[in-house]
């Protein structure tokens, strides 16, 4: 049976081709240590492919270059049993060139070998890919944390992940998937701030048949089905709200973003906040802090993205100084509510207005923010404005409709608005509204959507 056309059968196949030979090759057998050598090898490596039986499922990426290995090996063994019949005597040669690829192809697999595998998901729903975290996976990433970045980034499965990387045909999946190095390890990333972001950065853009969000949930869509984003989701529902990144594939991510220099990254790959080359700086727990007074230059920054900073102590000439800036990420983009963030004063807010490049603007469940300040009228760019879970938040800017390219608003879970301004029936460019219901009492009630 073709290995090529049945790759599933790859293992036994090999397996008994490996018996055929083996039993051949006992004749060649002498008192030669090397000979004897040979045959532990082979006796090795069918312990070796037995323990292959799974192999198939984990390799999505290695997957063609793999059965090339497999088909030129069994061609291997094919002509080595065809060729014994004639020549017994003279194939020592041939054996210890099928030695010699054998070695090869047990260090190809190695690192796939290492990867959780991939339960038939008909069979088990919860299980939809081959990055699962079980035991092997989080003592490999313990033992990981020891390690330089560079040693991480140059490790054979890092480099075999970059090759799959490279093959990606779609510059638009390339970039959203590098905007994911900046999440910390093992974390639940929520798909609609990711979403948001890509359309803030200008990574993603509606076109004449689909919106931006809608190009969004493709390629997140896409990312899952190339197993380069892990599905995190409650089992009730196969809809896939959130994600996780494989630890080796954000090694991957943090190496490829910073030589792209679209984040700047400290030697443990955590992100920079004093950004050297790129213009997108993180806030950080104990990381510098923005201030109006710390010397740094935030003229060119494009994208400010608060990664887990709970406390933001901002001057009140801060928000002045980013002339360029196109996301402001401060709110909250993690799964768990629990995740608190809250602002000392809301004073920073009325700099708002000169942000003239400004698209994505988030304040997502941010506490101690009572209002907007008028001064938002002047965001002529601003296409999503994320309030969700504000839940001090009391009322909006009167004059909101200047708001000309606003496309998604989110007020879910801000419980304490009671009604939203008239001229939000303006907003001409508005898609989606959520958390306001228009209700039977006299007020526009604010409910959770």
């Amino acid at each position: 049976m073709s290995i090529q056309r049945n790759p599933n059968k790859a293992v036994p196949t090999l397996l008994n081709r490996m018996n055929q030979a083996k039993t051949l090759t006992d004749r060649l057998i002498t008192t030669s240590t090397a000979e004897k050598d040979d045959l532990s090898t082979f006796n090795e490596f069918e312990k070796e492919l037995n323990r292959m039986e799974d192999l198939f499922p984990r390799v999505k990426y290695w997957e063609q270059n793999l059965l090339h290995q497999f088909m030129d090996l069994d061609r291997q063994l094919h002509n080595f049993i065809l060729e014994f019949h004639n020549n017994p005597n003279d194939m020592n040669g041939k054996l210890r060139s099928i030695v010699e690829d054998i070695k090869q192809l047990k260090t190809y697999v190695s690192p796939v070998q290492q990867m959780p595998v991939n339960y038939n998901t008909k069979l088990d729903p919860t299980r939809h890919s081959f990055w699962g975290q079980d035991d092997m996976g989080r003592k490999d990433s313990r033992k990981w944390l020891q390690l330089s970045m560079k040693d991480i980034v140059a490790h054979p499965a890092v480099e075999n992940l970059k090759v799959s990387y490279d093959n990606l045909e779609n510059l638009e999946l390339k970039l959203c998937l590098l905007f994911l190095s900046v999440f910390p390890e093992n974390a639940v990333i929520k798909k609609r701030p990711l979403i948001y972001w890509w359309i803030g950065e200008g990574l993603i853009t509606k076109t004449t048949d689909k919106t931006a969000e809608e190009i969004g949930e493709d390629i997140f869509k896409e990312l899952l089905k190339l197993d380069l984003i892990i599905p995190s989701s409650n089992r009730s529902t196969p809809v896939v709200n959130k994600c996780k990144v494989h630890p080796w594939i954000r090694y991957l991510l943090i190496s490829l973003a910073e030589n792209a220099e679209i984040f700047d990254f400290d030697p443990t790959g955590t992100p920079f906040f004093a950004v050297i080359k790129s213009r997108r700086a993180c806030l950080f727990i104990d990381n510098q802090k923005l201030s109006g007074g710390n010397g740094f230059n935030y003229e060119n920054l494009r994208t400010i993205f608060n990664v887990n900073e709970g406390y933001l102590s901002f001057t009140s000439e801060w928000l002045s100084k980013l002339k360029r800036v196109m996301v402001l990420q401060l709110g909250r983009w993690q799964e768990s509510p629990t995740h608190h963030i809250e602002v000392l004063s809301e004073e920073f807010l009325k700099g708002l207005g000169g942000q003239k490049h400004l698209k994505y603007l988030s304040l997502r469940g941010i506490s101690r923010i009572t209002a907007l300040p008028p001064s938002i009228s002047g965001l002529i760019s601003l296409e999503i404005l994320d309030l969700r879970a504000c839940h001090n938040l009391e009322e909006l800017p009167a004059d909101i409709a200047s708001l000309k390219k606003l496309t998604h608003l989110d007020i879910s879970e801000c419980y304490l608005l009671g009604s939203i301004p008239k001229g939000i029936a303006k907003l001409s460019s508005l898609q989606v509204l959520k958390g306001f219901v228009v209700g039977n009492s006299k007020d526009l009630q604010a409910k959770r959507s």
